[in-house]
């Protein structure tokens, strides 16, 4: 009993924290703009022409990377992966140490900002 109303009070401050907040809704701010760009820009990566795109380009060979058009699905399932992941840690972390909590916010941010940048980059290679 005592145990269920510290795990209650522990998941209300993790909610109520506002540096955590405000990590965790930037990370998902971007998150559902990489979400909402993909399927913006679904055309230009379900080519009708063929089912392969390219995924990683270089200044000096040119396009050296293609897979099915399906990969691209993984940049924002890492996304989610990513802020699944560092918000169930750092929920199990706020009692231990509350900056490892902020800290995993931070880098599904941060992590989240990388994210939407290389699906920038992918749209650029593939238009």
């Amino acid at each position: 009993m005592m145990k269920q109303t510290i795990d209650a009070l522990y998941t209300k401050l993790f909610y109520r924290d506002r540096p955590l907040f405000l990590f965790l809704c930037g990370a998902f701010a971007l998150h559902f703009l990489t979400w909402g760009a993909l399927f913006f820009f679904f055309d230009t990566f379900r080519p009708q022409d063929t089912d392969y795109i390219a995924l990683h380009y270089s200044t000096v060979i040119g396009t050296d990377f293609i897979a099915r058009w399906e990969s691209i699905f993984l940049v924002p399932g890492l996304g989610t992966f990513l802020i699944v992941c560092n918000m169930l840690l750092g929920r199990q972390m706020m009692h231990v140490n509350k900056r490892l909590a902020h800290a995993l916010a931070l880098t599904a941010l941060v992590g989240n900002g990388v994210l939407v940048y290389v699906f920038f980059l992918l749209y650029r290679i593939n238009v």
